[in-house]
């Protein structure tokens, strides 16, 4: 029947979006900027549907009162804004949670909502009458209209309601999963920070053993006496292979740069700390 409600499909499906979501904040490396961006819409969706559940009493009457006065289904509204603030808010590799927007879009739109308006209609309309066939031409399914419904319900919002639809429990659900996302943001930032800062104290150190350690040929080859110094005569003191020890410096200090900033982070801070005081303590000198 049209007017039937599978019941079961409808907990699997809520069941399988919560676990996808889920999954989606627990893998998601978010940005700080992603995290307030998502915010703003989670809090949007939220509102909306805060302020329906208020008015909404199921079945029981037709509700044309607040939020309800501008689209038939402020709740979806809302889920679909807050749908897309998580998925902002949860950045993945390769992009997945654009992908996940996008897909939800597609069956959100493509599949629930018009099935929705297939089987909810008739049903309301057997309980209600012309009254609920007025009120669904006059306001639109899902996206608000500019000119509320002409004849609302005289109810108001009620906290009582509210509570009897259980939006609170959606309330302090959303509030720990954005303090979540801001706690996840705020320490892979940190560690990005102490990656970079590693990576730049180990290029520093390589530039300091470079101008403060002797070459290979200054340390192997014999030191020559100048003439002076034997009595023999003045002469000046030249250096064997000058130009091919400085070459040699020069591309042994390129290389061990190279290789300490690869591996630089996975150096422990109490070793890194050891060396610096090693090196400190006791500086080589050139002969």
């Amino acid at each position: 029947m049209a007017g039937t409600y599978n019941r079961p499909l409808g907990v699997l499906r809520l069941v399988a979006l919560y676990a996808l979501l889920g999954a989606m904040i627990w893998k998601a490396r978010p940005t700080g900027m992603g995290v307030a961006v998502g915010s703003l819409f989670v809090i949007a969706g939220e509102a909306v549907r805060f302020w329906a559940a208020g008015h909404l009493l199921k079945t029981a009457e037709l509700v044309t009162s607040g939020p309800y006065r501008y689209t038939r289904n402020p709740l979806y509204l809302g889920r679909i804004l807050i749908f897309t603030g998580l998925c902002v808010m949860a950045e993945l590799p390769y992009h997945a949670n654009w992908i996940l927007l996008f897909l939800g879009y597609a069956i959100f739109f493509g599949y629930y909502l018009p099935r929705k308006e297939r089987v909810e209609p008739a049903r309301l309309q057997e309980v209600h009458g012309a009254a609920y066939e007025q009120y669904r031409r006059a306001v639109p399914a899902l996206f608000p209209t500019l000119r509320p419904y002409h004849d609302p319900a005289a109810s108001g919002w009620s906290s009582d309601r509210m509570l009897r639809n259980r939006e609170h429990w959606m309330v302090l659900g959303l509030t720990a999963i954005v303090l979540f996302m801001l706690w996840r943001a705020n320490y892979f930032a940190e560690r990005e920070r102490l990656e970079v800062g590693t990576v730049g104290y180990a290029f520093c150190n390589e530039a300091w053993m470079a101008r403060n350690s002797p070459t290979f040929s200054e340390v192997t080859s014999p030191t020559r006496r100048s003439p002076s110094s034997t009595g023999m005569g003045p002469g000046p003191v030249r250096r064997r292979g000058s130009a091919a020890s400085s070459a040699s410096s020069e591309v042994a200090v390129s290389k061990s740069v190279r290789m300490t900033t690869a591996t630089a982070a996975s150096v422990p801070r109490r070793e890194r700390a050891a060396i610096s005081s090693d090196r400190s303590s006791s500086p080589t000198t050139r002969s």
